[in-house]
This record gives structure tokens, sequence and C-alpha cells, in this order.
């Protein structure tokens, strides 16, 4: 399993695939998903979810999970069921009508890849249609899109970067940095102990 901005390989050894991208050399997760190496023509491919057990999700409740990818209009995530559930994948939709953030012209305002996130489910069908509108809803987790440092929140929806200084906009749950990221509900191997993996959870 890997999330976005997980180091994959070298380019000496692997090429970037499908959901994958290269930078200094080295080839990273551009999305979350299962990796596949093809050893034959040197290539890493991230592949994304695809599915989970309809009946594992409940409509209105809310969920865990990392944004892996986002247009002008829509953010696509993948969420996770909580730990009684098994911790299986699945895709959500969040539309910018539902991300909270009524002023908001683009979805890059909302949330970015790689954000961890809790947003509710609106129907039961796959990709199941999600939300952002709430106060508990929202980013919980981010990292700058300039340098990959820790945001920091600087006031009516602004984080900070505590390395490069950069400003970002984001649709902030009240959780935002207060919860230990030990107790997310995702699936265990993401970490180990308190340590966060580098680039996506800094």
């Amino acid at each position: 399993m890997t999330y976005p901005g997980l180091r994959l390989a070298v380019l000496e050894e692997f090429l970037p695939g499908l959901g994958t991208y290269d930078e200094d050399n080295e080839v990273y997760a551009s999305r979350v998903g299962r990796t596949g190496y093809d050893l034959k023509d040197h290539v890493v491919e991230v592949h994304a979810f695809k599915h989970v057990l309809t009946e594992l999700i409940k409509k209105g409740r809310s969920y865990m999970g990392v944004v892996d990818d986002v247009k002008r209009n829509f953010a696509h995530a993948v969420l996770f069921t909580g730990k009684e559930d098994g911790f299986f994948p699945f895709e959500a939709l969040i539309h910018i009508s539902n991300s909270g953030m009524r002023e908001a012209d683009t979805m890059t305002e909302v949330v970015k890849p790689g954000d961890v996130i809790r947003a509710a489910v609106q129907t039961e069908w796959q990709p199941v249609q999600a939300t952002l509108d709430g106060d508990d809803l929202g980013v919980i987790r981010a990292n700058c899109s300039i340098c990959g440092g820790r945001m920091e929140p600087a006031g009516s929806g602004v984080l900070k970067c505590t390395s490069c200084g950069h400003l970002e906009l984001r649709k902030l749950s009240k959780d935002y940095g207060v919860r230990l990221l030990r107790s997310i509900l995702m699936p265990q191997g993401w970490w180990k102990g308190s340590a966060v993996p580098a680039r996506a959870f800094q």
C-alpha cells in the first residue's frame, strides 16, 4: 500500500509509470493504491483501489482517508472503513458544492493531493459521493505543496508552512492538528509507533 509522496525507487532502477512521478532522480507515488513493479520493463506503477464491500459503507457516517487527485470542480479520495470493519478502502468523490467552502472557486482551494481528511458519505454506491461540509469534516493533516513541510493553521482556513512560510487555503476540520495520526482508522503498517511516513504525513 502506498500514499502520495512515498519514495518508490530511483530512476536508475525503475521508470515512473501510472500513478507515479519523478523528482530529483527518484520516483514517488502520486496517489493512494498498491504498488506494482514490472521487472521486465523496469517500470513502477501505483494501481488505485477499485471497490470495497458496499455493506460496510454507511450513509451519513464519516470516514478518514487521503486525497489523491484534485480537479477544478471535484476531488477524488480513498477513504477507509473503521477498525471494526477491517480497514477496507473505497473511492469517494467530493464535488465543490459539498466542499463546505462557499467562497471557493476551485477544489484546489479546498484540498490538495496527499491531504488527510475526514469526509461524510452521502451515497452508498461507488464511487460514493462525500461531503466536507461540517465543523468536524475537512482536512486534518496537510503538507506544503511547495516544499513538503508541515502546515500549521494561520487563521480563517489558511495554512502556513513551518519550513518555507508558504500560505495555502484549505477547508479545515476543527480537529486539524489536534488528533494523533495513530488514532486515524487506517490500515496497520502506514506508520509504526509515533513515526509518520515522510513527505505525505510529516
